[in-house]
């Protein structure tokens, strides 16, 4: 056998050796990861509430949330737990930035119960089941599903399972991906609709002291109920304007100003 050949066995043999010791991770459970990864979102009335069990591919979810752990490709039981124990707060406050769930055009309060690591078809998932408050059963449902696709892998696929009534004979069934990423179901009844922004209205002078100051500063020259009414008025008809025309998308302020 001549040097040059010798050569070639040994660079292979120490490849081999090197590929191998990086698989093993030093004794830590390693997975590969092809960057198509998926989730899948089970989704139904629960006690009055929306129960949301999202299982996601952990490395995913660790990339997004922590992308500087430094033990971010090692899958061994105990860093999971590490991870699981030490970022609940941050997984609650990403997953909840990046899933939106709306009711009758309302958007939902939501929180994360539980976060566990978990294992399916060989790959490690995290579990965390939101819980989204609702006052009743809802006419028009959207769920806006943003995580993974910009932060992570573009590829990600979210496997929906769907179901808003109480005897879950309802479950239907939806693909998101990068194109598509809303869930949208029904339809909201003009009256319900009228009712929501009526309360809305309601709620929004009531808690907005700036509005209750600068009418306050409008009705320190009037002199009599007419004038008052007046005022109150001609204040609640333009503030209902000028909503209408941002809603609508006829006027946009420079996004410069909410910067300031």
């Amino acid at each position: 056998m001549n040097r040059k050949r010798i050569r070639r066995l040994l660079a292979a043999s120490m490849l081999g050796l090197f590929l191998l010791v990086a698989g093993l991770g030093g004794g830590k459970a390693a997975f590969a990861h092809s960057g198509n990864s998926v989730a899948y979102s089970d989704i139904g009335l629960k006690d009055g509430s929306i129960a949301y069990d999202l299982r996601i591919d952990m490395y995913d979810l660790r990339l997004a949330v922590a992308p500087n752990d430094p033990d971010v490709g090692e899958f061994s039981p105990e860093v999971l737990q590490k991870f699981v124990t030490e970022h609940k707060d941050d997984v609650e406050a990403y997953l909840l930035d990046k899933i939106h769930l709306y009711a009758d055009s309302l958007p939902l309060e939501g929180s994360l119960l539980t976060l566990e690591a978990t294992v399916a078809r060989d790959q490690p998932y995290a579990e965390a089941i939101l819980r989204f408050d609702l006052s009743g059963k809802p006419e028009h449902f959207v769920l806006d599903y943003q995580p993974i696709y910009d932060d992570v892998d573009q590829w990600h696929m979210n496997y929906v399972t769907l179901d808003l009534k109480q005897d879950g004979s309802d479950k239907q069934s939806y693909v998101l991906n990068f194109d598509k990423r809303e869930v949208e179901l029904g339809k909201i009844s003009l009256l319900r609709a009228v009712k929501q922004f009526f309360i809305l209205g309601i709620e929004h002078l009531i808690t907005g002291y700036d509005h209750i100051l600068f009418v306050l500063s409008l009705l320190i020259g009037a002199r009599s109920m007419k004038q008052i009414l007046g005022v109150v008025t001609a204040f609640t008809a333009a503030h209902t304007v000028t909503l209408l025309l941002a809603g609508f998308g006829v006027i946009h302020l420079p996004g410069s100003w909410s910067s300031r």
